[in-house]
């Protein structure tokens, strides 16, 4: 292992949130060095994965595949909820999909990472979503005779203008290369996954773990080759990348994605005052006053240059383009700028804890598993544990689940009547806690009661 560069171990401090989605976005924070000197202010850039989605997708034959087989194949689950929470919870079926996928994706990465650093990991405690991938992930560790040099290290690119993590830099068969891992049914390769691999041997530079601790900027080392490298069940693939026509790819990709969300394609609504009814300048006034501070902000933030505000002399035309303005922020209101605050997640789980609850949950019966997945993946906002997310609050949610998941013998409609399931996402940590007591309490009793 010496020699072995690894990516920073607070990622985060690189990385931030943006937009309505949450969209990831990239920052360098470290002091000024001989590689690079940071703007002032620090710019931010989007993610390599952000900038990839702007590939054209053809999924809409997909997602509809996906939520029609979980409409039949789960029919007990949605048939005595309400209509729009039925029709949410089967239109979301391929996000939930997809979530998945990702989950199964970092897990591969893992057992990659341990068997080409020559540690036997523990199969008994490896998810079932990835035992199907286990015998192809040890053969092509063994044929490529993977000796890492780089992991999950950070990348920038400051001139194209984006940031990413990378999964693999080490030496192969093939000589030294950076492989992106994908897991799927099929070992297809896709174009943007091209672009994807050429855009992060594109960086300036590297972000690692210095021996100093902390993280410091390196170079990235001489490649020999770039590969999208496809896991299946049935086998795996290298897909060597054509470098110079998949960064001409990714630089067009990047120009297009910055046009996109930076352009202003639309002028506003021309309207034709004839014959159309006058807005009055009084309820406009009284309908912005009645928006939401969020609203009012996002507003004003989008007022045509050289409209006149409604303090100002209006015209009949300019009446007509505020009123539409208006009636668009109205419609977004009820829903945009009206969440509810975030529940506080409390202090990052300790990693013996995660481990207690893990293992209890990979024990379960696999009736009571599939019932706590049920209603785990419907909660809006997500409240299941992953990387950067094994919290006090969602260990608590997760106990809950698994106890009344067994108090209710996995059955669904049951836990929806005994706890109203719509607002799981929001539930506290406390009021999490006090129900997996009275839960697990419940359990008990029924056992004595039964002995």
């Amino acid at each position: 292992m010496n020699g072995i560069l690894r990516g920073p171990a607070h990622p985060e401090q690189f990385r931030q949130q943006i937009g309505r989605y949450g969209d990831r976005h990239y920052v360098d924070n470290l002091p000024g060095d001989p590689i690079h000197v940071p703007d002032s202010p620090r710019r931010v850039l989007p993610s390599i994965s952000v900038i990839k989605q702007a590939f054209p997708k053809f999924l809409t034959d997909w997602a509809a595949q996906a939520a029609a087989t979980y409409a039949v194949e789960h029919s007990s689950a949605w048939m005595l909820l309400k209509n729009d929470e039925a029709i949410d919870l089967i239109a979301k079926a391929a996000i939930r999909a997809r979530d998945r996928a990702a989950k199964r994706g970092s897990d591969v990465h893992a057992l990659i990472e341990q068997l080409s650093l020559g540690i036997e990991p523990d199969y008994l405690m490896i998810d079932d979503a990835i035992k199907p991938y286990v015998p192809c992930v040890q053969q092509l560790v063994k044929d490529l005779r993977l000796v890492p040099l780089v992991l999950e290290s950070v990348v920038f690119n400051h001139e194209v203008g984006y940031g990413g993590t990378f999964d693999f830099i080490g030496e192969t068969v093939h000589g030294i290369g950076l492989l992106d891992w994908k897991t799927r049914a099929k070992t297809t390769r896709y174009d943007e996954e091209a672009a994807q691999v050429a855009a992060y041997a594109g960086g300036e530079y590297m972000i690692v773990e210095s021996p100093l601790g902390g993280a410091m900027r390196a170079p990235l080392p001489d490649l020999d080759y770039l590969g999208v490298v496809v896991i299946s069940p049935t086998g795996y693939q290298v897909h060597e990348v054509n470098e110079v026509d998949a960064w001409d790819l990714w630089c067009r990709l990047a120009d297009f994605w910055t046009i996109k969300n930076n352009g202003k394609f639309y002028e506003g609504t021309l309207a034709t005052p004839f014959g159309m009814p006058v807005a009055e300048k009084q309820n406009l006034i009284d309908r912005v006053r009645a928006l939401s501070e969020p609203a009012r902000k996002y507003l004003a933030a989008r007022w045509p240059e050289g409209l006149p505000t409604l303090k100002q002399d209006v015209t009949d035309y300019d009446l007509l383009r505020i009123e539409k303005m208006v009636s668009d922020v109205e419609t977004k209101d009820s829903a945009a700028f009206n969440y509810p605050p975030p529940a506080d997640e409390g202090e990052v789980l300790d990693i013996l804890t995660f481990r207690e609850i893990d293992k209890m949950y990979k024990t379960l019966d696999w009736h009571i598993r599939q019932a706590v997945d049920f209603w785990l993946d419907a909660a809006q906002p997500a409240v299941r544990m992953g990387n950067f997310t094994r919290t006090v609050r969602r260990f608590e949610i997760l106990r809950m689940m698994i106890y009344l998941a067994e108090l209710c013998d996995g059955d669904t409609g049951r836990m929806g009547e005994a706890y109203n399931m719509v607002g799981l996402g929001r539930i506290t940590k406390e009021e999490a806690c006090e129900l997996a007591n009275d839960y697990r309490q419940q359990i008990e009793q029924k056992a004595q009661a039964q002995a």
